[in-house]
């Protein structure tokens, strides 16, 4: 590898954990462990790691801290991935200072550390805390690729920030990406981090391990062509100071003058490189924006937004853009005038795909927010007019256990013909429902009990989705319980209307959909239709009331398996 931390053994003990506070007070916050005799790192940087861990949501909550460390003793190997060990204390502060000390103990501190950020970045990667976190582990234990060189390629990075878009990278890094090569990356990287994570990527006949000079046979390394190709792209200035860092890390690895000769000229014009194809637009993307509350009832939320291409094996391709801080509930209507226009880059790729839909990953909290009225750009053009917009139940992406009966429902919607799919719409309703509301589907007066919509289902096994016949509310347990009982037994559809309205016009509105040939699989698409159709000014509208859960099973990304190595590269 490239770049490998300088050991100093010794050079600093562990300190004393920080101050915990009022809250800390107790026999526990007392007795805290005896200083580490050789620590890995002074008593201001653990602090600073300590500060950094405790800023993390849940992670004094033991259960979670368990699946960090089991997550974080798996990629570090040890006794074939037992949990990294940490003594246990009773006081949640403690146990994260015995965190800290069990890593600046652990024989290998840097991976350590490198290890754990990994596990709390896939644990909870969209959380500002954690990315704060990584950041501190990528300057404690840099990537055994960085040595000062690399550093100081970092720091030019983040000097030209402004000038070094992620897309200009992103189409570097496939230019500089050899066949059967993998960059390991997970699309939501900085430039700067991509660099980091590069640096760590091992081209298939690279054999060095401690960062040393290059073994002959060995090709330029994945980060320095991914750097040659960027500094193609970047304005003359900036793109001769990173070629110069380049040359000086080859001739530091003992890279051989051609090779070294053929990255000065990498991405030049006239330089010996195969064309590449043009990228081919997709049939079909989804951009995915999620909205996570950051502790309960705090009505405060982590946001970001991913966008994938749709393709027969599932969702590929991510690309995450995330907010730099929580989101108070009070400045979302802001934040939804700004976000897409901050996220150009996305909506933009978006617009190349024939078929698109935006959906929003919601908490109970937030699914009767009018997403749909979201702005694309500056001139108040309303995501919910360009795109088909759904809302999606984040809490039942995140419990499995509700999974089964989830896709059970979904497949179940799109097998039926027109007329079973409108005896498949029921509706749940509370004793004011008017005279004049009569649907095909079932109806279940609500009386605010719980089980009663779980009960009612098991009576209509092919109820697949669901109308409310009045405004869900999350303050109000007899407007939300329904829906949530609904959502926990796998109901996959549901709409309602915001303003409290007439659900008798609702229902004929769905009705119309029993003409079609696709029925309610079109949904998402006709809702498009219908907003599009109203004034936007106009709040008696139904269809500027119109909220629409449309939740897709199969429309969710899955961290593809690693492959155990087979005997026959083992021997390699």
């Amino acid at each position: 590898m490239l770049l490998g931390r300088v050991r100093q053994p010794g050079r600093g003990a562990t300190a004393a954990p920080p101050a915990a506070g009022p809250e800390a007070a107790g026999p526990e916050a007392a007795a805290e462990p005896p200083p580490s005799p050789a620590g890995n790192w002074t008593p201001a940087e653990l602090a600073e790691l300590f500060g950094a861990l405790t800023a993390v949501a849940d992670l004094h909550r033991p259960e979670f801290l368990d699946q960090v460390l089991a997550f974080a003793g798996r990629q570090l190997d040890d006794a074939a991935g037992t949990p990294l060990p940490v003594a246990y204390h009773a006081h949640p502060r403690s146990r994260i200072w015995a965190l800290v000390e069990a890593v600046d103990r652990h024989r290998d501190p840097d991976a350590a550390l490198r290890a754990l950020a990994d596990a709390l970045a896939g644990l909870r990667g969209d959380e500002a805390a954690v990315a704060a976190l990584v950041d501190v582990a990528a300057r404690l234990a840099p990537r055994p690729a960085a040595r000062p060189r690399l550093r100081a390629v970092l720091r030019d990075l983040d000097g030209m920030r402004a000038r070094v878009p992620v897309s200009a990278a992103d189409q570097s890094l496939r230019r500089a990406v050899r066949p059967g090569e993998s960059a390991a990356l997970r699309g939501t990287e900085t430039v700067a981090q991509m660099v980091l994570r590069l640096s760590d990527a091992r081209s298939p006949a690279r054999g060095d391990q401690d960062g040393g000079a290059a073994d002959p046979a060995d090709a330029d390394p994945l980060v320095l062509r991914f750097l040659a190709e960027l500094a193609a792209v970047l304005p003359a200035e900036a793109g001769d100071v990173l070629r110069g860092h380049v040359a000086r890390i080859a001739e530091e690895l003992g890279i051989d003058g051609a090779t070294r000769e053929a990255l000065a000229h990498r991405g030049q014009p006239g330089a010996d490189r195969p064309e590449e194809a043009p990228e081919a637009a997709p049939d079909s993307r989804v951009l995915q924006i999620r909205l996570r509350e950051t502790a309960p009832g705090k009505h405060e939320y982590a946001l970001d937004g991913t966008l994938y291409d749709r393709t027969a094996a599932g969702l590929a391709r991510p690309r995450r853009r995330a907010a730099g801080s929580p989101v108070a509930l009070r400045q979302l209507r802001d934040v939804g005038r700004t976000c897409l226009v901050d996220w150009a880059d996305l909506a933009a790729r978006l617009d190349d795909a024939d078929q698109v839909r935006v959906e929003f990953l919601l908490p109970w909290s937030l699914l009767d927010h009018p997403v749909e009225r979201w702005l694309t750009d500056g001139h108040a053009y309303l995501v919910g007019h360009k795109y088909p917009v759904v809302v999606r139940s984040l809490d039942r992406l995140e419990q499995p256990a509700w999974h089964r009966d989830w896709a059970h429902r979904w497949r179940s919607l799109h097998r039926t013909g027109p007329a079973a799919a409108r005896q498949g719409i029921g509706w749940l309703s509370l004793e004011a429902a008017p005279p004049s509301f009569a649907p095909h589907g079932g109806v279940l007066h609500l009386r605010g009990r719980d089980g009663e919509v779980r009960a009612w289902l098991d009576r209509n096994p092919g109820t697949h989705g669901l109308g409310l016949a009045f405004a869900y509310d999350a303050a109000n347990p007899r407007r939300a319980l329904g829906l949530r009982e609904a959502i926990c037994e796998g109901v996959p559809v549901a709409v309602w209307r915001r303003d409290d309205g007439d659900p008798a016009e609702l229902a004929h509105r769905l009705a119309e959909l029993a003409d079609l040939p696709d029925d309610f699989a079109v949904l998402p698409a006709r809702l498009r239709i219908w907003r599009r159709a109203a004034a936007r000014d106009d709040a008696t509208d139904m269809d500027n009331q119109l909220t629409l859960l449309w939740d897709d099973p199969e429309c969710v990304f899955r961290e593809t398996p690693l492959a155990a190595p087979t005997a026959e590269a083992s021997r390699r």
